[in-house]
């Protein structure tokens, strides 16, 4: 091999090493901000599902009321009966 041939390969070696680098530094930028996002996501996650809870408890305190209410009438009507 000539000093030609091992510049021409030498040169190769480092445009793809240069494209790994470049590559693991976006890698890194990329987790960087989730993790600072990861918060932020948390917060929100945490809001929806308080406000799921409350939904789904409201919705039970209805089918509890219609129930009650349900029982309270037929018991008037058997007493009528």
């Amino acid at each position: 091999m000539n000093i030609y041939n091992l510049n021409a390969i030498i040169r190769d070696q480092i445009k793809h090493l240069q494209k790994a680098v470049d590559r693991s530094l976006q890698l890194s930028r990329q987790g960087a901000a989730a993790r600072e996002l990861a918060p932020v996501v948390d917060k929100d996650k945490e809001a929806l599902m308080k406000k799921i809870l409350k939904s789904l408890l409201s919705t039970k305190r209805e089918q509890i009321r219609h129930t009650e209410g349900g029982a309270e009438s037929q018991q008037t009507e058997e007493k009528q009966s």
